[in-house]
């Protein structure tokens, strides 16, 4: 198996109904496909252009259409992201008026304890091997965009921080970490001090954004020097984004903007004066959404879905767990981590 857990195939199936319970999963699709599709029809006059965001490179193809938001291939280093997109203004509208980003809020705090296990708990050990492998300090940490908070809690009861403190422009968060002695910015990205950080997360973040490259420069002068940035984003580069496409859970315009692969991210923290450590997909699950996918028909019917489906219908452990050993270490996974140090 991964190096997340030491379960079995059936802890993995439990966990994926603990994490997606599935009335909830569909009733989240529901809402997002209608507020996507309202929010599309009311804002898309707005919309701009964007060159790739990780390469910035013109050529594009059509890679998929959803809620009718065009998503575009980028000819140079295959990153998937939607374009014509609304600003960053329009965007942080969606997120207050409608329904879906908060019923899927109320889901990420309902299931924490799992995802401590799962995901928090996980991310700070490497998180900590790479503050070690770099020499960097571990005076202060902030964890940007931070959600209902689940991740900072995690790095302030593993004790590897002087201080940790979350940004996000939702007051929620405030509630949420209030009596876990963290400290809370809000505002905006300015209102960081700079120099200050020795290392920066953001889970599940980058692909929110308008601009990430912009966002990327941003918190490089939030940084210590040689301060760490620690990142966690969809892979476009995975085995579900390749079978499922637009029909993966995880492509949701206008929430995702942009979905990098190992290699386009490499790119966009290089341009954003950052040192590349490490990119890695370390997934658990994969072979259970890709069950789930392919029981819901989600999935073309061609040689790879049909040789999928002989594979999870001999209901063999070993062979599931084989499996998934090899999508994460050939980094298809459906998330990937990516960790990079500053460059002064």
């Amino acid at each position: 198996m991964g190096v997340l857990m030491a379960s079995s195939k059936v802890d993995d199936v439990t966990l994926l109904k603990q994490m997606r319970p599935k009335d909830l999963s569909l009733k989240i699709d529901q809402l997002r496909k209608e507020g996507a599709t309202l929010y599309y029809q009311r804002e898309y006059k707005e919309f701009v252009d964007v060159n790739c965001p990780a390469c910035q490179g013109e050529a594009k193809a059509l890679w998929g259409e959803k809620y009718s938001f065009k998503h575009q291939k980028c000819r140079e280093c295959e990153t998937v992201y939607v374009s014509p997109r609304p600003t960053q203004e329009r965007l942080f509208q969606y997120y207050l008026n409608y329904e879906a980003p908060k019923m899927w809020r109320d889901v990420v705090r309902a299931t924490s304890e799992t995802r401590m296990v799962t995901q928090y708990e996980p991310r700070v050990r490497a998180l900590s091997a790479a503050i070690n492998k770099a020499g960097a300090n571990r005076n202060h940490f902030l964890d940007f965009g931070a959600g209902v908070g689940g991740f900072a809690q995690a790095v302030k009861r593993s004790g590897s921080f002087g201080s940790v403190a979350v940004f996000d422009p939702d007051s929620e968060v405030t509630t949420a970490v209030s009596s876990s002695d963290i400290e809370v910015y809000s505002g905006t990205i300015e209102d960081l001090p700079d120099c200050y950080f020795d290392a920066v997360s953001m889970n599940d973040v980058i692909e929110h954004v308008f601009d990430p490259g912009d966002l990327l420069k941003s918190l490089h002068s939030k940084l210590t020097d040689n301060g760490i940035l620690f990142i966690v984003t969809p892979n476009s580069a995975s085995i579900e984004y390749d079978l499922l496409n637009t029909k993966s859970r995880s492509v949701g315009p206008p929430e995702h903007m942009q979905y990098f692969r190992p290699s386009s991210i490499s790119l966009l923290l290089k341009d954003s004066l950052f040192s590349l450590i490490d990119v890695s997909t370390p997934g658990e699950l994969d072979v259970e959404i890709l069950k789930e996918a392919i029981a819901d028909k989600r999935c073309e019917l061609n040689a790879t879905t049909k040789f999928l489906k002989n594979v999870f219908d001999k209901k063999d452990v070993d062979m599931d767990e084989a499996l998934q050993k090899f999508i994460m270490e050939n980094k298809l996974s459906s998330h990937m981590v990516a960790i990079a140090q500053k460059v002064s």
